[in-house]
């Protein structure tokens, strides 16, 4: 008998907290760095705060549009773009497992912590690449679960927490699922925020400023952070473009590779006789 209890909490009270703010802070440069390498005439923003979706604002994208995750759409949705004067570009309410949009309709895409809170990350994911165009860029933002943050994970699913509706997606299954779907990595992902998944008192903050003032390093500390150990995963892909032709040819390679019948040669050498 299955005893795990499910909680609910509002994402806005998450990124709006102390902790929510520090995660924002460690991977902002680091996404920014990404988004501006978008181009073309449309991109999507898919994710639960508006906030860092200002970034779209910096790359080469002539109509950017940010969409909500996490919100129930009605049984006939309005598909009619409202524009948000924060924001400064168009905003939808949806879900990623069902986009309202056509087929390759994007040139570029940004999951900002949108797997997490999808019901079905692989079906999410499956349903982005279909909206993205071939030769488009796709970067995701997520909760890396082996971190310190994925133990808060593991208690969260006990403990009503920030995390106890999220699922987070395994580095090495978005990996995979990102191959079978035809993208290919066109960046090492990254990994931020080694810290702890909470905001440390006071006395902690002000020893750890003491350390940093007089240059205090730990060796362990700097090989745990060249591991891939981070809160945050920043993945940057591209997906593959489909191939000029997809015709079969009607040859049989059976018959191209059949042998084709010589006449046997019984001596090459000639006779001393032929020679003169």
């Amino acid at each position: 008998m299955n005893t795990r209890k499910i909680f609910r909490s509002p994402a806005k009270d998450f990124w709006e907290s102390d902790l929510g703010r520090r995660v924002l802070d460690a991977q902002l440069a680091t996404v920014a760095t990404h988004v501006r390498r978008l181009h073309g005439n449309t991109a999507l923003w898919v994710g639960e705060t508006q906030e860092p979706a200002h970034l779209l604002q910096q790359c080469m994208v002539r109509d950017p549009l940010y969409l909500r995750a996490g919100a129930q759409l009605e049984l006939n949705p309005d598909t009619t773009p409202a524009f948000s004067p924060v924001l400064e570009m168009p905003y939808l309410k949806g879900q990623l497992e069902g986009l309202p949009f056509a087929k390759h309709q994007f040139d570029g895409l940004v999951l900002h912590h949108a797997l997490e809170r999808s019901a079905d990350p692989r079906a999410g994911l499956r349903e982005a690449a279909r909206v993205l165009a071939p030769g488009g860029r796709i970067v995701i933002v997520g909760f890396n679960p082996v971190s310190l943050f994925g133990l808060r994970r593991a208690y969260a699913k006990w403990v009503p927490d920030f995390f106890s509706d999220r699922q987070f997606v395994n580095p090495l299954r978005l990996f995979d699922w990102l191959e079978l779907l035809g993208f290919e990595l066109d960046a090492r992902p990254t990994y931020t925020d080694y810290r702890l998944p909470l905001v440390p008192p006071q006395s902690f903050d002000s020893a750890a400023a003491w350390f940093a003032d007089r240059n205090v390093v730990w060796p362990s500390m700097q090989w745990f952070k060249r591991a891939p150990l981070g809160a945050v995963l920043i993945v940057s892909a591209v997906k593959r473009a489909l191939p000029l032709s997809l015709t079969r040819t009607t040859n049989n390679s059976r018959s191209r590779l059949a042998p084709i019948g010589y006449s046997k040669v019984t001596d090459l050498r000639l006779s001393t006789k032929e020679r003169n």
